[in-house]
């Protein structure tokens, strides 16, 4: 009787111990995929963070030009401000740039696509094990066209130039509160993977918000590039006239 009482309790201890393994291989294996796929949301994060300032810089030397541009055409070329506004206008500006993006932003847009779509797969699927977080993160998978949308704020806010030191004032500002709610999206899911790959992305964020417009590279693009085209077109205008 003792023996069966025995082998009953062994029987049953041992059903336990394997059922205890077994549930705890399933969350090992539940908590790996999810630092997976965390690990592959962090790479592609950060990829948006590269092209986001890439991006930024882009239109922060755009902008710089511009105004180089109608400084040029007032004070050097002489043509009434009034009419520098009137005929240089914003959607003129937006064309002009069109066209240099295609030559000076460093960006493929098909690769570029492809991260922001990969990006919205991970979260989707992140939304399995932790909806609130995904929540917060699908604000950010576009951040490009939220980015461009601040940009645009410039024009709106100071369509004329009539206030440009208010309009520096403001939009950097605006351009940091958002970088730093993206880059605080990041730490938490650098954190969410473990406190190593947290100091690591601490560090790299940090090199990448450091990366500057270059100020020559702007004086060389606009002496090299825009002010001989404009050059071009202004002699070809005083031909026609004569």
């Amino acid at each position: 009787m003792i023996e069966i009482l025995k082998t009953i309790l062994i029987s049953g201890f041992s059903s336990s111990l394997v059922f205890w393994f077994g549930q705890k291989a399933i969350k090992t294996k539940e908590r790996n995929d999810d630092k997976k796929k965390l690990n592959k949301l962090l790479f592609h994060l950060i990829l948006l963070k590269k092209e986001l300032n890439k991006l930024n810089g882009f239109y922060v030397m755009m902008n710089s030009i511009m105004a180089k541009m109608q400084y040029y055409l007032i004070n050097d070329i002489g043509i009434p401000k009034e009419e520098v506004y009137e005929q240089f206008t914003i959607e003129e500006q937006e064309k002009l740039i069109e066209a240099l993006k295609e030559n000076l932003l460093e960006r493929d847009d098909i690769e570029f696509n492809k991260i922001k779509e990969n990006t919205a797969i991970l979260i989707n699927e992140l939304a399995e094990t932790n909806p609130l977080f995904a929540l917060d993160l699908n604000h950010f998978y576009n951040i490009d066209e939220k980015s461009l949308k601040i940009q645009n704020s410039i024009k709106i806010i100071d369509v004329n130039n009539e206030a440009p030191e208010l309009t520096k004032a403001i939009i950097p500002e605006i351009e940091k509160k958002f970088t730093a709610s993206f880059d605080d999206i990041i730490f938490q899911t650098a954190l969410k993977i473990d406190n190593k790959t947290y100091e690591e992305v601490i560090e790299m964020l940090k090199f990448i918000n450091e990366e500057d417009v270059d100020k020559e590279e702007i004086e060389e693009i606009f002496n090299d590039f825009i002010l001989p085209m404009f050059q071009k077109m202004i002699e070809n205008d005083n031909s026609i006239s004569q």
